[in-house]
């Protein structure tokens, strides 16, 4: 009789402590994530940055063998053991089953840059009112004022009222500033005219003689 086979039986253990960090943060992605839920569901490769990087994560932990789960530390010890996964990691169990059936993951890329916009006629206006030449403001001044005529000096002529020789006696007047009134020159000038005045009387008196 053939002896018979006698099989080892496979030790299961549960999730450690980091496997079990990386599996949940996955599955909450995923949850919240519609681009890395079609990309499990479609089995391609075409989830978001982030969970790229989180399936990436993933699959350096955990892998797949014919539908059973397995840890990659254990498997890298010489010692392949199963591991108990969640019940409500069905992310998992497609991402690991997908790479089993070919799925490659690339190493972590780099961030895509973001769309580019074109800008709006706000941008474009001040975009404009920064580049165009701030206009050159030139001071100008009022010209000066033309100097006001003098008053050129009157002459007064003064006659006596007799009809035999007329007399004739010719004042000069001063020259005055039209700028200043009578009052604001002072005592100098009030005296003058007082002066003036008696030489009239005087003139007046003795033409009259």
């Amino acid at each position: 009789m053939p002896a018979a086979i006698v099989t080892t039986p496979t030790v299961v253990r549960d999730l450690h402590d980091d496997e079990k960090l990386v599996l949940d943060e996955f599955e909450r992605h995923v949850r919240h994530c519609t681009q890395c839920e079609l990309a499990l569901e479609n089995d391609d490769n075409t989830q978001c940055e982030r969970g790229h990087l989180l399936a990436v994560d993933v699959t350096q932990y955990l892998y797949s063998e014919s539908g059973r789960y397995f840890a990659q530390v254990d498997k890298e010890a010489g010692k392949p053991t199963r591991v108990k996964l969640p019940r409500d990691s069905s992310s998992t169990r497609y991402l690991l089953e997908s790479v089993e059936h070919g799925m490659r993951l690339s190493s972590p890329r780099r961030g895509r840059a973001p769309p580019v916009r074109p800008p709006s006629s706000r941008s474009n206006t001040s975009s404009r009112s920064a580049n165009s030449p701030r206009p050159i403001v030139q001071q100008v001044r009022p010209r000066s004022r033309t100097p006001e005529t003098r008053a050129s000096p009157t002459t007064i002529i003064e006659r006596s009222p007799s009809t035999g020789k007329r007399p004739v006696i010719v004042y000069q007047s001063p020259r005055v500033s039209p700028s200043r009134s009578s009052s604001n020159r002072g005592s100098l000038y009030i005296n003058d005219n007082m002066d003036r005045e008696e030489r009239r009387t005087r003139v007046y008196l003795n033409t009259h003689r």
